[in-house]
């Protein structure tokens, strides 16, 4: 509910607290003189640094208090813009990695936005209309949140529009519990008087959580967004830019930089010296050739002329230099020609689980879903971010191997927060029709004929891209086999510029049997080793007759002892590089014209 109302940050403690705080022991400190005041207000907000263990945006809040009362102390104005550069710096100084923590630079981009955009947005007409209550407060939050919403879209790959809303009034209501908490636990050794303070928090959290939850209740309050791309930033930025600089100063800025640039390019004169070294180049062998008019010169002079009679002069000076500058921009954010013809695949570390991503430049694949347990959904907290990061807004094909939990967990989140042309499932006869399979894909896929297909081995599926599938298992559905979900997997062979990649569920020795007896090739350039590495699932005769260049293991923690031993020693023995999502994270394994290659997570 809080993530979908758009106040999940209200969990970590922020520089929020850090000013309620300062508030708060400003208020209880009146008796004391001024300085002593100030001195004993910082010495609070320093205790209160030190009880959050010093994370970065409490540790920015407590530099930029720090200064603003230290600034009290005497009669110049302190600049909170340039405090807040210098809180920055010092915590960059102390440790550089803070650059790279999401929390750090979601709090200083808030905070910005606070002292940057709250006070233009101030000045618009519609916060004019606002109550005077409320337009502080709402210029405030709607600045913080402008600042920070690419970093939220590229990081969270979330956004909630009643955030826009929730966000000015729950930072009072929460203000006001930790400040009454804060003076319960101050007068914890009254008897009686704290719980009285605790009630009252209590009391404001529960109309907190249910005004959330009706905000939270309307459509399009919380969806899922597509990492949106450096375009985007340059985008969003620039327009902050334009609105604080202004058009004009901005456009006079820009004539004044492209003319700047005209003037240098004049008096360096790159092109004619280069015609000249071309010209000089391809006169050499002929000095009888006057020197003064090369080839490129003629050639440039008769492009010119002929651009002039077949375009406009009206054209010709509409298209400026800045024109052209924005369109090579804008082919270079573009750049359509880097998608290529690979194929990508990439082991996805979702845990004691699998799933997988079969990426080309028309396609996009995923086989399984990882788990989900009482806390965890490996969809909800990997996959779709994953997704989001590599900017898949859709799947083509998704492929559940097996009803297990650790394989179809996720596939209901899945498929309720992106579309999915087709769910593909193997054909096991009556086992479709178990509670796992039924609870585990929603109706609207599992009761449509276009969107649900079963595939048994012998089936084949062709992508345009060029890729092909081959079903390899299962043969026929296997029962009483000791473990029959695992044994009814959907196995995967697919070929792509010659390789074969082999994707193998969680098959035992009985499947392998059944694959050996039906008389498949079913030797790959690379395989994934089946069921974790479980010691049931090798079957060295089976794997003898493969020669993989490397095989990949997706495994997580567990207590049932996967990868086993036996397995790691077997590929070892034989020499092959094995990859592992508990030790490497994410594996990718690329495929194209010049070859292949594998980068790991870690």
């Amino acid at each position: 509910m809080y993530k979908a109302a758009g106040v999940m940050h209200v969990f970590a403690a922020s520089g929020s607290n850090v000013a309620f705080v300062m508030a708060l022991a400003w208020l209880f400190l009146f008796g004391l003189p001024r300085k002593a005041r100030i001195v004993a207000t910082i010495g609070v907000i320093l205790c209160y640094a030190v009880l959050c263990n010093g994370n970065p945006p409490i540790l920015r809040a407590t530099i930029l208090g720090t200064s603003v009362l230290i600034g009290r102390l005497g009669s110049g104005k302190m600049s909170p813009l340039r405090w807040l550069l210098f809180a920055a710096l010092i915590l960059y100084l102390w440790n550089p990695l803070f650059l790279r923590d999401i929390g750090f630079q979601l709090s200083f981009a808030a905070t910005w936005g606070m002292l940057v955009l709250s006070p233009q947005l101030m000045k618009n007409a519609w916060f004019g209309r606002l109550p005077e209550l409320l337009r502080l407060p709402a210029a405030v939050s709607f600045g913080a949140q402008i600042a920070v919403i690419p970093i939220m879209m590229n990081v969270f790959h979330k956004l909630s529009l009643a955030g826009l809303v929730t966000n000015i009034f729950i930072l009072f209501m929460l203000g006001a519990v930790l400040q009454i908490g804060l003076i319960g636990t101050v007068l914890i050794f009254v008897p009686g008087i704290p719980s009285v303070f605790f009630q009252a928090a209590v009391w404001l959290l529960e109309i907190s959580d249910r005004i959330l939850t009706l905000i939270a209740s309307f459509p399009w309050a919380y969806f899922w967004v597509l990492n949106p791309g450096l375009a985007f930033w340059i985008a969003w930025y620039g327009f902050l830019a334009a609105m604080l600089f202004g058009t004009e100063r901005i456009q006079f800025i820009s004539n004044v930089q492209v003319r700047r640039l005209r003037t240098t390019a004049k008096r360096l004169q790159f092109l004619p010296y280069l015609y000249r070294m071309v010209d000089t180049l391809k006169l050499g062998k002929n000095e009888n050739k006057p020197h003064h008019m090369g080839y490129s010169n003629l050639w440039s002079a008769k492009f010119l002329d002929s651009a002039k009679q077949l375009i406009p002069a009206k054209l010709l000076s509409f298209i400026k230099f800045r024109h052209v500058f924005a369109l090579l921009m804008m082919l270079l954010l573009w750049h359509p020609w880097s998608a290529g013809n690979a194929l990508e695949i990439s082991f996805i570390d979702v845990g004691q689980g699998d799933c997988i991503l079969i990426q080309t430049a028309r396609e996009n694949l995923l086989v399984d879903t990882g788990p989900r347990r009482e806390n965890y959904n490996a969809a909800e907290k990997i996959v779709l971010p994953y997704l989001m990061e590599k900017r898949i807004g859709q799947l083509d094909f998704l492929f559940i191997t097996h009803e297990d939990a650790d394989h179809l967990g996720g596939a209901q989140y899945l498929l309720a927060n992106l579309p999915v042309a087709k769910v593909a499932v193997p054909e096991a006869g009556d086992r479709i029709t178990n509670e796992e399979w039924q609870s585990g894909i929603p109706a609207e896929y599992y009761r449509n004929e276009e969107k649900f297909v079963t595939l048994k081995a012998g089936d084949y599926i062709h992508f345009s891209s060029g890729l092909q599938i081959e079903i390899m298992a299962p043969v026929e559905e296997m029962n009483n086999t000791g473990a029959d979900s695992n044994n009814n997997s959907l196995v995967i062979q697919m070929e792509y510029l010659g390789k074969k990649i082999l994707l193998t569920g969680d098959m035992e020795a009985e499947e392998m049997e059944s694959i050996s007896d039906r008389g498949t090739d079913w030797n790959s350039n690379f395989i994934k080793v089946p069921h974790h590495g479980g010691k049931g699932s090798l079957d060295t005769a089976w794997f003898d007759s493969t020669n993989p260049r490397a095989v990949f293991v997706s495994v997580g923690k567990n207590s049932f002892g996967h990868p086993s031993r036996e397995v790691i020693n077997y590929w070892e023995e034989r020499g092959v590089p094995i990859y592992r999502t508990d030790m490497d994270g994410t594996i990718q394994l690329m495929i194209n014209k010049k070859g292949c290659q594998i980068t790991t997570g870690r």
